[in-house]
């Protein structure tokens, strides 16, 4: 237990440490520009400039978490008990229940399409180039924080997988809730944590659910300029559905784990 508050508080402080660093960089940056080209001040486009220095932070954050959490031993790539032979049994149903939830994905969200950060992901639809990198690398880092560090410690502190994934998941929805007021994308997303967390309790292994996160956030850049349609959930429920059950049945050999 004290470990995974010192892993949480760890990748916190890095996080915060490295945003402060970089927003006092942002009005310094501007400035610059402004005296460079011999402009008013305020001439040059914040936003721009604030869009950039924040993935450049992200950048910072998920390279220096990396660099802590895998030099120091906290959390690891490995295959856990996935044997090399039986790698695909797990793999493919994962990538593929998980682009069935992309298009879940998209389908909710446009339920409730207003959203005050639209502005930012137009412009980092706009340069793939920046976005799908940063996207990737955010997305296995939270893995490779937030599960291969504070979830394993919580396990092996007690080992009661119903009680710590469901609390977790309860908690992550009320905080993904201050951040997103689409009801349906907060229950889409518990689900996704609580399959990712289930297949980790199963195999100790981050590499399947951070494989699915990519196809998922891959799916979602790909069809993020179309305006989703009643089919995007029948494609979903054929993807979902039949490799969910085969998903449960690859984690048969790997639990539990006591």
């Amino acid at each position: 237990m004290k470990k995974a508050l010192l892993y949480l508080l760890l990748a916190l402080g890095i996080s915060i440490a490295v945003l402060l660093v970089g927003g006092a960089f942002v009005g310094f940056i501007t400035g610059f520009i402004d005296g460079y080209n011999e402009n008013p001040t305020g001439t040059t486009d914040s936003e721009v400039v604030m869009y950039i220095m924040i993935g450049i932070c992200f950048l910072l954050i998920c390279g220096l978490l990396h660099l802590v959490f895998i030099r120091r031993g906290f959390s690891s790539y490995s295959w856990g008990r996935i044997p090399e032979g039986e790698r695909q049994k797990v793999i493919i149903p994962m990538i593929i229940v998980m682009c069935g939830m992309a298009f879940v994905y998209q389908y909710v969200g446009n339920l409730q399409p207003d959203n005050e950060d639209k502005e930012m992901f137009l412009w980092l639809h706009k340069h793939p180039w920046f976005s799908v990198p940063l996207t990737f690398l955010m997305e296995a880092t939270g893995y490779l924080v937030f599960f291969g560090g504070i979830l394993r410690e919580l396990l092996e502190w007690k080992h009661r997988p119903v009680l710590v994934i469901g609390s977790l998941a309860l908690l992550s929805g009320v905080i993904f809730w201050l951040a997103e007021d689409n009801p349906w994308v907060v229950g889409l997303t518990v689900v996704i944590y609580i399959i990712d967390a289930w297949v980790y309790e199963c195999t100790r292994s981050i590499v399947p659910s951070v494989c699915g996160s990519l196809c998922f956030e891959s799916i979602n850049f790909l069809t993020s300029s179309y305006t989703p349609t009643s089919w995007y959930l029948l494609v979903a429920l054929v993807l979902i559905l039949p490799w969910l059950f085969s998903l449960h049945k690859a984690m048969d050999p790997y639990k539990p784990i006591d």
